[in-house]
């Protein structure tokens, strides 16, 4: 099996939300290669910029705690210290990328909140687009197994599918969502920021979800077949 379809689902889902530039990646709590200019909160394009000054912050701050902390940097002394090393950088960075803007530093900070539409609308549907396809070719694999004149025996294994489909479902979105966000940020470690993924906030919206995608596949494809057993040819 080729990696190439996956590799450009992967491209499709990062090339339409910001990245941290790589040029601007350190482990040395450095604020670099951000040009001087003002900015204003009130236009769209300087807010998206600051959000993306935000999250290279938080990068930052992550991989300077890492580096000099983290339990692999051979000076970890106790979580504590971990999060006040994260904390100080990252206080030190929001304070210098809204000096470079002549903004306040708090408001950059509070954009760490917001997570760019292009992004989940990305993972949501080239993940749903995906999801009906599975769900299609299992539907065509049951209908093959149970006639469509049996009924109970066919909606049982479409019922029983479609909860164990949904859940595998769940767990594969979080680890698709996760894959983003790690090419994102250009780190594994993604640290409190798995919690800002919508998708673990919503799961039982989206195992629901998942189960209706499913049988109303099943119930097309099943109409479909049975329409097609009971044609009359004249």
């Amino acid at each position: 099996m080729t990696r190439r379809p996956f590799l450009l689902l992967l491209l499709a889902a990062v090339s339409v939300g910001d990245c941290v530039a790589r040029s601007r990646v350190n482990a040395s709590c450095e604020w670099t290669n951000d040009a001087a200019a003002p900015l204003d909160f009130q236009r769209a394009a300087d807010v998206r910029h600051l959000m993306n000054d935000a999250m290279t912050v938080e990068e930052l701050a992550i991989r300077y705690a890492d580096a000099t902390r983290g339990r692999r940097s051979g000076h970890f002394a106790g979580w504590d210290e971990y999060e006040s090393t994260r904390e100080r950088c990252m206080t030190s960075l929001f304070d210098a990328a809204a000096g470079m803007h002549g903004v306040n530093a708090r408001q950059v900070r509070d954009l760490l909140g917001r997570r760019p539409l292009a992004v989940d609308l990305s993972v949501v549907l080239l993940f749903g687009a995906l999801y009906v396809v599975v769900s299609h070719a299992i539907v065509v694999g049951i209908l093959r197994r149970f006639p469509v004149d049996e009924p109970a025996p066919l909606a049982i294994a479409f019922v029983a599918v479609a909860l164990v489909l949904s859940a595998c479902g769940v767990l594969v979105l979080g680890l698709w969502a996760g894959l983003i966000e790690m090419v994102r940020f250009g780190n594994a470690h993604l640290s409190y920021r798995v919690d800002r993924l919508p998708w673990n906030h919503h799961v039982v919206a989206l195992l629901a979800a998942g189960a209706v995608v499913f049988l109303t596949t099943a119930a097309v494809r099943a109409a479909a077949s049975w329409a097609s057993r009971n044609v009359r040819v004249y």
